[in-house]
């Protein structure tokens, strides 16, 4: 009898539960419905937002990525991404977008190519070699070059555009060096001399003379972190989800927003006063720079090659264009923005003076005035070239650089035509 009780009771508790449990479970998948609803839509808002409210910053393409211009290399200091389009407009001149795109090794790419060249030339420099000003890879200097050449001598020579942004002698000398260990070249030019004066004014550190402070004082400490296993940055998670989510992307977007906004607005480092760069510091850090390119000179030789080092040009003693001192009030616009120009300028004119004057193992063919009484608009900045001026430049490189393209073509041919390797 008290079985069959029990066994009442338990279909009835079980009658009395079973609308319970379906409707926690309803309940549960209500809920579960709402959040998918809620994060669908949140998600489309986010893609709506991202997509026409959002503006990336001109050297980012896409809002998920992390923004840095060009990565870690663990002894040039940074490199540029390998197959990518950078977007080099200038924000001054928001009408005039432009891209620069590298190969699978992360060169700016150089339109002609010939499956067997009769000779190959190696560009190295910083941005305005690698392209910055330029409407595309076709109007880099390298690439000019290139054209220049094969117009006129209807020659097969290959230009390898091996300029990195930011690069100044110490790195063009690695870069060289690391090119001749798996390739080979004809000739070596080189186009500098502005960056290293730049980090001479903006980083008094002799250090800087090799690689700039950013990356000795910041980036190696983060690396040596890592390495160890150390949390280098936990908070940067939307680096990661970014790209597979919107809603972390708006967030990624507003975190860097709020950076940028916090960087811009940081007290920084006070401009030193012109009268406070020493003269002597200035001549060190150019007897420095010729020494790299020296350097330069003898792994060339070493590997066959011939080495010219190119002067650039620079804005600071050209007659500007009311459109060229726009732009240049463009770049500068704060007020401690522009007191940093002064020093640039100065420090710019005394290396440049002080690389003059120094004795040189090797070619030097000082074009820095080459720009500086034509009447037309050549820069879009301080120093980087617009198509023209990246013409002239790589017109007047040719014309230093055509007899020894000549004897160096004959060479190759008569060594052709005696049965030996072109």
């Amino acid at each position: 009898m008290n079985s069959e009780k029990d066994t009442g009771a338990a279909a009835r508790a079980a009658k009395v539960e079973a609308p319970r449990r379906f409707g926690r479970v309803k309940r549960t998948v209500v809920g579960l419905l709402i959040l998918a609803v809620t994060l669908a839509l949140l998600e489309g808002i986010a893609f709506v937002v991202l997509k026409y409210g959002c503006k990336a910053t001109p050297y980012s393409s896409t809002l998920g990525e992390t923004p840095v211009e060009s990565p870690f290399h663990q002894y040039l200091g940074w490199q540029s991404y390998p197959n990518k389009a950078y977007e080099t407009t200038r924000p001054w001149i928001p009408e005039r977008r432009t891209f620069i795109r590298t190969d699978e090794n992360g060169r700016s790419i150089t339109p002609l190519h010939f499956d067997k060249p009769d000779l190959t030339i190696v560009v190295t420099g910083g941005s305005t070699v690698f392209g910055y000003g330029a409407s595309n890879n076709e109007h880099t200097i390298p690439s000019l070059l290139e054209k220049i050449i094969h117009e006129r001598t209807g020659a097969a020579v290959e230009v390898v555009n091996l300029a990195g942004i930011g690069y100044q002698s110490f790195q063009e000398m690695l870069i060289l060096n690391r090119y001749f260990a798996e390739h080979e070249a004809d000739l070596v030019l080189a186009v500098g001399g502005h960056n290293d004066a730049y980090y001479a004014a903006e980083e008094p550190e002799i250090e800087s003379a090799f690689l700039c402070k950013h990356v000795w004082q910041e980036v190696v400490p983060l690396v040596r972190r890592a390495e160890k296993g150390h949390i280098v940055n936990a908070g940067n998670f939307t680096v990661e989800l970014a790209p597979y989510s919107s809603i972390f992307g708006l967030i990624h977007f507003i975190r860097r927003q709020r950076a940028e906004q916090i960087r811009q607005n940081a007290p920084g480092q006070p401009v030193r006063e012109t009268e406070a760069v020493g003269i002597e510091a200035v001549a060190k850090r150019a007897q420095i720079a010729a020494g790299h390119y020296a350097g330069m000179d003898t792994i060339s030789k070493t590997n066959g090659a011939r080495f010219v080092m190119f002067l650039q040009p620079v804005s600071w003693s050209k007659q500007l264009t009311d459109q060229e001192r726009g732009y240049i009030d463009g770049y500068y616009r704060s007020e401690s923005s522009k007191k940093e120009a002064k020093l640039l300028a100065y420090v710019q004119k005394a290396f440049y003076r002080d690389l003059r004057r120094l004795p040189k193992p090797f070619r030097c063919v000082d074009l820095s005035g080459l720009l500086d009484d034509v009447p037309e608009t050549l820069y879009v900045d301080h120093c980087h070239y617009n198509d023209r001026g990246a013409y002239l430049i790589a017109q007047a490189a040719y014309e230093q650089i055509a007899e020894t393209l000549k004897a160096r073509l004959a060479g190759k041919r008569a060594a052709t035509g005696a049965g030996g390797n072109p």
